[in-house]
C-alpha cells in the first residue's frame, strides 16, 4: 500500500495541479484514501488530483473542469455508475430543449443545450467527488475489492444508454413530426 500511496504522489509531481504536494500527500494519507484508488476505476491520477482539491477545501465545492463530462455528460454520468443522476439529467435537459425547440426554434435549443452542458463541464468533478466519498462512506467494510465492485467503470451502462437516447430521439422526432408539426 506504501507503494501506491508513492505511485499517486509521483503522478501529483508530474501533472497540473492547484493544490500544493503538501496538500496532496495529507489527502492520500487519509485512510479512506486506499479505497479511492479501486473505486476510481481508471484515470486515477487524474481523478485523484481533483479528488484532494476538493479535500482541501473541506469538501466544498471548487471549480475545476472535465471535458468528457462536458462534452458528453450523460456518457459520462453512466460511465461513471451515476446511474440516478444520469437518467435526471437526461429527462429534464430533453424536456426542457424540446419545449425551447418548440417553441423557439432550432438555433434556441442549441444555445439551450450548450448552456445545459456547461455546468456538467465546471461541476463534473466535483459531482463526481461527491458521489465516490458518499459510495465509500457507507461501506461496511472499505477494502479495495469492495470500492473496485461498487464503483469503478461501466462502458456497458453507456452501451444500454446509448440506444435508448437514440430511440428517445426517435419517439420525439415522430411526435415533432406527426403530433406537433
Amino acid at each position: 500500500m506504501g507503494d501506491t500511496k508513492s505511485r499517486n504522489v509521483e503522478f501529483h509531481s508530474v501533472g497540473h495541479s492547484s493544490i500544493s504536494d503538501s496538500m496532496f500527500e495529507a489527502f492520500i494519507g487519509d485512510e479512506s484514501f486506499e479505497c479511492n484508488e479501486p473505486f476510481i476505476g481508471d484515470a486515477v491520477p487524474y481523478y485523484m488530483r481533483q479528488f484532494a482539491k476538493f479535500a482541501s477545501t473541506g469538501n466544498k465545492f471548487a471549480i475545476s473542469w472535465n471535458w468528457f463530462s462536458a462534452l458528453y455528460p450523460f456518457c459520462w454520468l453512466f460511465y461513471r455508475k451515476m446511474y440516478l443522476f444520469g437518467i435526471i439529467a437526461f429527462f429534464v435537459i430533453m424536456v426542457t430543449h424540446i419545449i425551447i425547440f418548440m417553441k423557439h426554434g432550432v438555433t434556441n435549443s442549441l444555445i439551450m443545450l450548450f448552456f445545459w452542458l456547461l455546468p456538467f463541464g465546471i461541476c463534473g468533478n466535483y459531482l463526481y467527488y461527491k458521489h465516490a466519498t458518499k459510495k465509500l462512506a457507507n461501506l461496511k467494510e472499505p477494502t479495495q475489492e469492495t470500492a473496485r465492485k461498487l464503483g469503478g467503470i461501466s462502458w456497458g451502462s453507456v452501451w444500454i444508454f446509448l440506444p435508448l437516447m437514440a430511440v428517445t430521439m426517435i419517439i420525439y422526432g415522430i411526435l415533432r413530426h406527426f403530433v406537433f408539426p
